[in-house]
């Protein structure tokens, strides 16, 4: 997600989200994610009219089933609740395990 005064801004914040997120969780090197983000990522508008813009990315985690962490990342993912995408920059710690 990234949020800015410009949707330009915006989508480059959300772009370097996505890289950095995919990264930490799967351990691959950006120039990978990045090449593979830019045929596998949905982004949209989350607010336009507002002062401050938004942009999302939708990423179907599925496309990195065939990577040997796989399973044990999805679990993580679900078992921790997702508090804020685990209070971002950049999350793993091993997907810091929040409760709450």
């Amino acid at each position: 997600m990234g949020f800015s005064s410009t949707l330009d801004d915006a989508l480059s914040q959300s772009v370097e989200h996505a890289i950095n997120m995919i990264t930490a969780m799967f351990e691959m090197p950006r120039q990978q994610v990045y090449l593979l983000l830019a045929a596998a990522i949905d982004f949209d508008v989350t607010q336009a009219v507002d002062i401050t813009k938004g942009v999302h990315g939708l990423i179907d985690l599925s496309m990195f089933q065939q990577l040997p962490d796989y399973e044990r990342t999805i679990r993580d993912i679900g078992n921790s609740r997702w508090t804020a995408m685990r209070r971002m920059p950049y999350w793993p710690s091993r997907l810091r395990q929040v409760t709450g």
